[in-house]
């Protein structure tokens, strides 16, 4: 069109310009079409090696269609690194592709380089400024750079853009209680509950906004309500389990823990909840037990190595404490309940060394 123009300009030397960088851009589409479909045979035979060897040769092409579609090819097969090549050409080639900024942004993320990332999703809402899926990833961005209240503004578009989206509104959700905006979460959460009421996540993520919110009179109703309707989750059981025990229900909230380890045996936080309850019941070789399987589970739960260490304490294995506490608190320094353990059985391992020979009769002297 620009060649005909000149033409009709009768500027022939433009004309002629125009018509080879057209022609030139036509065989480089043809040929970019060409190594893209021979790159997506090599993977789907699983040569890798080739297929990469392929992809380079397309990069050094200027067709920015394709050049996206290699980095999506590449960012679908696991070859994330590879995909960023293509795509980072693409974006110098046309930086207002909203395509090629968007799949340069995802595939940034999956390599955690949120920084990045979070620099060309702002450059693609820039340019759809309504697009539900960059809200929602810029959203997830923020939320890795701790930047809560901006996360908090791209998740709430997100849902504006699309209501009954499934994942983003537990997202908002967990970025309302880290910023400790705990009546936001609630209202957020019932609304999402309103929409999706089969979703136990929302479910679970009510319970402890009212929790944080100090209103343990609703979060118990809400484990309630989790454990009628999802009684096949261990964690609706552990919920109202650990409610309860909020309330000094503990024979109500005892076998609650007991079903959600019958449904997860695993269950770190069930197996520690458990221990915690049988060791207040002084069945301290019970929840030394519990103790340990929930720190087989999750070797970072610090409260399980500080139950540990109360156990073995009741139970008088004090240089079985020392060992640890000591392994605890190389986890958790700031801890003050492990170091009054660690105190605790250096105190009892002093009164078991046996007296000096002679002592008694140096102090009857």
């Amino acid at each position: 069109a620009l060649a005909r123009a000149f033409q009709a300009l009768g500027k022939s030397e433009e004309a002629e310009k125009a018509f080879a960088l057209s022609s030139r851009l036509r065989s480089e589409d043809l040929e970019a079409s060409q190594l893209l479909h021979l790159c997506r045979q090599q993977l789907e035979a699983r040569d890798v090696g080739k297929a990469i060897e392929t992809g380079q040769r397309l990069c050094r092409l200027s067709s920015v269609e394709h050049l996206v579609e290699l980095g999506v090819l590449f960012g679908q097969s696991g070859l994330v690194e590879e995909a960023l090549e293509p795509l980072q050409k693409a974006v110098s080639l046309d930086p207002n592709r909203f395509e090629a900024r968007f799949n340069l942004a995802y595939a940034l993320v999956n390599l955690q380089r949120h920084q990045e990332s979070e620099e060309h999703l702002l450059e693609a809402m820039r340019l759809k400024p309504q697009s539900f899926e960059v809200h929602s990833l810029l959203g997830v961005v923020r939320s890795h750079l701790k930047k809560n209240l901006p996360a908090i503004e791209s998740f709430r578009k997100a849902v504006e853009l699309q209501p009954n989206d499934s994942r983003i509104p537990s997202l908002l959700a967990l970025q309302y209680l880290e910023g400790s905006y705990y009546e936001e979460a609630i209202q957020s959460l019932s609304k999402a509950i309103k929409r999706n009421p089969a979703d136990p996540t929302l479910r679970f993520l009510l319970i402890q906004a009212h929790h944080k919110n100090q209103d343990s009179v609703k979060a118990l109703e809400q484990a309630k309500l989790a454990a009628k309707q999802f009684p096949e989750l261990a964690r609706a059981h552990y919920e109202l389990g650990f409610q309860l025990a909020s309330f000094g229900r503990f024979e109500e909230s005892k076998p609650e823990f007991e079903r959600a380890l019958r449904l997860d045996p695993a269950y770190p936080e069930a197996h520690y909840s458990l221990g915690d309850l049988l060791l207040k019941q002084g069945h301290n070789g019970l929840a030394l037990e519990h103790f340990q399987k929930a720190l087989a589970g999750n070797p970072a739960l610090i409260e399980a190595h500080v139950g540990l260490g109360k156990a073995l304490l009741a139970l008088q294995r004090h240089a079985d404490v020392v060992r640890e506490m000591e392994k605890a608190i190389a986890l958790e320094p700031s801890e003050p309940q492990l170091r009054y353990n660690l105190a605790q059985a250096y105190r009892g391992l002093e009164d078991l060394q046996p007296a000096e020979p002679g002592a008694d009769e140096t102090e009857g002297s």
